[in-house]
């Protein structure tokens, strides 16, 4: 998944148009919003961003059949997620996220996402 930047959380923090592609790195980086994001460390976001394109990605090249991508930490014992994606219209997908982390629970968003110029736009 070279040059990876990523958002979960479709509206993240209320900006529209985030866009997931770029490069992991200064001023680059991932950016998480909605409930999500609130329960993982930097690491674990990135392993959630990772999920989501993957996911966006084996559905458009599945002609927007459902597809899912999930995810362990590394470090964080019990901390998963994963993330379905299936078409929503044209070029535009529909994510379910979902991350269990012990103690909180399972924290679940949707979110639609549009690909442009070769790139995932939160919509």
């Amino acid at each position: 998944m070279g040059g990876l930047g990523a958002v979960i959380g479709g509206k993240t923090s209320g900006r529209k148009g985030a866009v997931i592609g770029g490069l992991i790195g200064a001023g680059a980086g991932y950016l998480i919003g909605g409930q999500i994001g609130r329960y993982l460390d930097e690491e674990d976001r990135k392993r959630a961003s990772e999920a989501t394109v993957a996911a966006l990605d084996k559905s458009y090249n599945n002609q927007g059949k459902p597809a899912t991508a999930a995810w362990t930490s590394n470090k964080n014992q019990g901390v998963s997620g994963k993330t379905t994606a299936k078409g929503a219209g044209k070029d535009c997908f529909a994510t379910q996220e979902m991350v269990i982390v012990p103690g909180q629970g399972t924290v679940r968003q949707e979110s639609t996402y549009c690909r442009k110029n070769g790139q995932w736009e939160a919509a």
